[in-house]
């Protein structure tokens, strides 16, 4: 997105350069929203990218955004995680592909959330007046760790840093009940990444539906023409309009081919991806249907054009 308005800001600007009048104004506006749209996803690209959660000596800090926000340990009534369980669909959330940041009214009270999980598989913090809702990347270590940090002083050492008496059991360990998959097996991508992780957010399950759909769509589409079809089909214009590729109706066939294997690669991409990165992950599911549309666009005009 932030490549696209830089490049529509340029094309903006170069029109305010190249007209005059009345034209100029227009694209001189143009050109400035652009701008402004452009440091606005920039900023928040870098808000999204330095989320994190700090369990500090009185309290864990939210970070996001530049704005911290701090709950002490002694305001929080409850830690729920129940990531088996689905959460009522109470209201729209605002997020952006792989990261929720937003202040949504549940049954059970107004969630404040900093995630990249849904919302069944965030950790809850709830406090008298609210629940914060986040998604540590080991949740069940992150909750020990939380629970054991809830009954310590406010001279407790700040984690990863303990002085020279604390025991060693002051710094968060590995634990081997949740192994680090860094090269994950087939069976592991198929059931938790794949499954669990897209198939159960309803962003990404979304995404990978309209990604199925659209390659037949576009294949039932062409087989419904397919008679009325001349023998000489126009694929290709150059830059003046004038026809410099032309085929056989079969050819339009590799238009749907080419939008299902783009499918499978980029799933298969945003599979992987989401063992590092849940934002890239989304961002591949979200190309696969953007340039399917535009190849169902095109088999359209050169269907019609032929």
């Amino acid at each position: 997105m932030a490549v696209l308005l830089l490049l529509l800001d340029i094309v903006a600007v170069t029109r305010v350069l190249n007209t005059s009048g009345g034209g100029r104004i227009a694209w001189a506006i143009i050109a400035l929203a652009l701008s402004f749209g452009l440091v606005a996803v920039l900023a928040l690209l870098r808000g999204l990218v330095r989320m994190r959660y700090i369990l500090g000596r009185r309290g864990l800090t939210v970070e996001s955004f530049g704005s911290p926000r701090m709950v002490p340990y002694d305001a929080m009534l409850d830690i729920v995680y129940k990531p088996r369980e689905r959460v009522p669909n109470s209201g729209w959330e605002r997020y952006w592909p792989g990261f929720y940041v937003s202040t949504t009214r549940m049954v059970d009270g107004v969630w404040h959330s900093w995630a990249t999980q849904p919302r069944h598989r965030r950790v809850r913090i709830v406090t008298a007046h609210e629940i914060i809702a986040i998604s540590p990347h080991r949740p069940i270590l992150f909750i020990d760790e939380l629970n054991r940090r809830r009954g310590l002083p406010d001279e407790a050492p700040e984690l990863g840093e303990p002085p020279s008496a604390a025991p060693a059991e002051a710094v968060l360990p590995p634990s081997p009940a949740t192994p680090v998959h860094a090269h994950p097996t087939l069976g592991y991508a198929w059931h938790v990444l794949f499954r669990q992780r897209l198939l159960g957010d309803q962003s990404a399950s979304a995404l990978i539906a309209a990604g199925v759909v659209l390659p037949l769509l576009m294949a039932g589409y062409l087989f419904s023409q397919y008679e009325g079809l001349p023998g000489v089909i126009h694929l290709h214009y150059n830059a003046r309009g004038e026809v410099d590729s032309i085929g056989e109706p079969r050819d339009l066939w590799l238009l749907p081919i080419v939008c299902a294997v783009i499918f499978v690669l980029n799933t298969t991409l945003a599979t992987l991806a989401e063992l590092f990165d849940a934002f890239v992950s989304r961002l591949l599911l979200v190309a696969t249907p953007a340039v399917q549309v535009l190849a169902f666009i095109a088999l359209v005009r050169l269907m019609n054009a032929g």
